[in-house]
């Protein structure tokens, strides 16, 4: 069973069948930092196994509000 990995609509192939799918995010990650903090959605098409790396929203930068 292939395993295809997708991020910002790109398809990557699956660098070493013997990695795990953490392995291959922290590969990815050296190229594409915002996959270090992506969570994963597995999906099936047909005989492949589709790994997508989705952004995680969040607040960047935002500060705590100032107590009085």
């Amino acid at each position: 069973m292939a395993r295809i990995f997708v991020y910002d609509d790109r398809e990557f192939p699956d660098p070493d069948p013997e990695m795990s799918v953490d392995q291959v995010k922290a590969t990815l990650a050296d190229f594409y930092g915002e996959i270090a903090n992506a969570s994963v959605k597995e999906t099936q098409r047909g005989e492949e196994s589709i790994y997508e790396f989705q952004r995680r929203v969040g607040t960047k930068g935002a500060d705590a509000p100032a107590r009085s």
